[in-house]
């Protein structure tokens, strides 16, 4: 299968964004760039939270592999572009820049400067998710000063004159907080004041961890951490249907069923059936909510055989039938 490269000058969100719809063939409608049906589904979304702070939300999948290679363009005032890449498996940024000498796949967190070049490769036949969010320097000054940083990485990045490039695995937290801005951006009303701080914490904890890196406590809470993303994955997977049991799932992530119960109720605060139930009911929700679906049709499409039990396990988590909710189209409830 054949990767088409495509090339578009990147300065700044507002330009930038309608260049990314033409690299697709899509269509631009306001902030969201829809995929036409000849290249795949989905679409890639922009929201303006504050001045000098933007984000764009990729859900979307491709018949075709491609490659976009992304140049730079002089905006005056720096920008960074900070991505987390939530589906590792079809969507990777290498670096085409001269940071180290080579073409380098990058990691999942990766915080780049406008000036530097990277390519974008997307698999094809495959959900592509990802978080990208723009930030202007002094955005970036403003929120060093506000939470009296000291790590001396945060303030390199932002007055070295030269492209600028930092790239990291993601800890937990960190996860968990890119996945909540993530899910707020896709939501109805997304809240400006709520990715700002959200996204400032974020930014706070990535640097102040960054010295911590030879802390043996933190590497192993480092790799626990990347399993229980990879159990969130495999939740994902089986929204639609039943989740493999505790047993099979620990073995797939060669830790002890105890090992694995143990450190999950840690780090999210409930075991893992009930965070799978949640999910689950989440989805369901979003699905009533956005699409032309009955309540029967929404419990069929997540495995349930008895619609009662499905109501039942909705009713739970929200109080209301999922029946109360499609009748009572205005998102009160959110």
């Amino acid at each position: 299968m054949n990767t088409y490269i495509h090339n578009y000058l990147f300065s700044d969100p507002e330009k930038s964004f309608p260049r990314l719809a033409s690299v697709f063939d899509g269509e631009l409608e306001e902030d969201s760039i829809i995929i036409p049906e000849k290249k795949g589904s989905g679409r890639i979304n922009k929201f303006q939270a504050d001045y000098g702070l933007c984000f764009t939300t990729w859900n979307i999948y491709l018949k075709h592999a491609m490659a976009v290679e992304r140049l730079t363009q002089d905006s005056g005032e720096k920008l960074f572009s900070l991505f987390y890449i939530f589906t590792n498996e079809s969507f990777a940024l290498s670096n085409r820049d001269n940071f180290s000498g080579r073409d380098e796949v990058l990691k999942n967190i990766i915080m780049v400067s406008g000036d530097s070049k990277f390519r974008y490769s997307i698999c094809p036949n495959a959900s592509v998710r990802v978080l990208e969010i723009y930030v202007l320097k002094n955005w970036l000054l403003n929120v060093y000063a506000s939470n009296n940083l000291s790590a001396y990485s945060y303030f390199t990045i932002l007055m070295n004159k030269t492209p600028s490039l930092l790239t990291e695995k993601a800890s937990l937290n960190s996860h968990h907080s890119l996945l909540g801005i993530y899910e707020h951006l896709n939501s109805a009303h997304p809240d400006p004041a709520y990715v700002s701080t959200k996204t400032m914490m974020l930014l706070s904890d990535i640097f102040n961890g960054i010295g911590k890196r030879d802390d043996a406590a933190y590497k192993n809470d480092l790799v626990m951490g990347e399993k229980i993303i990879e159990l969130e994955k495999i939740m994902d997977d089986h929204l639609d249907k039943n989740l493999p049991s505790i047993n099979a799932i620990a073995k797939q992530l060669a830790l002890s069923e105890s090992t694995l119960k143990r450190n999950f109720k840690l780090m999210c605060g409930s075991n893992i059936y009930e965070y799978y139930l949640k999910k689950k009911m989440e989805r369901a929700r979003e699905m009533l909510d956005e699409n032309p679906m009955t309540v029967k049709e929404v419990a069929y499409r997540l495995g349930y055989d008895k619609v009662s039990n499905f109501i039942t396990i909705f009713k739970k988590y929200y109080e209301f039938s999922p029946g109360y909710l499609k009748k009572n189209t205005v998102k009160k409830f959110l």
